[in-house]
């Protein structure tokens, strides 16, 4: 990451996702991600400690991602697919809002219940749980106002003369327990 860089903590952030789906003791679930040619730190950053804490406790890591960008009627048959697999998962992380909201409609089309048969949780900007239709998803809620309020308290320093070089300032992301995340069955 380059200097003088303001960013959340992703890496972190997804370690607790990932120990998060662990604790109740989900052994078979996926990182939902964007598609390949979508590129961003964050990104890269939670599929790599995904990776790690799944390696960590002996599991296979399972990335879920196309491989181009994929329209959304596409992209809810690529997950209707992968849930109606033999071997599917009994749970999801996903990268953002957009790909959790593909689960319920995937999920009720494979008489498969949510959170019962398929736990998921899902990052997001803002303050608390992520809302999805009434529901509270499990979430890693990425701290907007606070990366913003250190931002601007920098630029005021260097406004002021005050301001030092840095080299980063990680924030670390809040967790928010939901009512997506179950023990799975079986």
């Amino acid at each position: 990451m380059p200097s003088n860089c303001i960013h959340p903590d992703d890496v972190s952030a997804a370690r607790e996702a990932t120990e998060g789906l662990l604790r109740p003791g989900h052994e078979r679930f996926v990182y939902q991600a964007p598609s390949c040619d979508a590129r961003h730190d964050s990104q890269f950053d939670r599929i790599a400690s995904y990776t790690q804490v799944m390696k960590e406790v002996g599991l296979k890591p399972r990335i879920l991602r196309a491989e181009t960008q994929v329209r959304r009627p596409d992209r809810r048959r690529m997950f209707h697919e992968w849930i109606s697999a033999p071997d599917r998962a009994t749970a999801v992380i996903a990268y953002a809002p957009d790909e959790a909201g593909l689960h319920p409609l995937a999920a009720s089309q494979t008489c498969l219940n949510v959170p019962g048969d398929l736990s998921r949780l899902t990052f997001h900007h803002g303050a608390g749980c992520f809302d999805f239709a009434g529901t509270q998803f499990d979430s890693v809620s990425i701290p907007r106002e606070r990366l913003a309020k250190e931002a601007v308290g920098i630029l005021q320093k260097r406004i002021a003369g005050e301001g030092e070089s840095f080299n980063q300032i990680v924030i670390a992301c809040d967790i928010c327990a939901g009512e997506t995340v179950e023990r799975p069955r079986g």
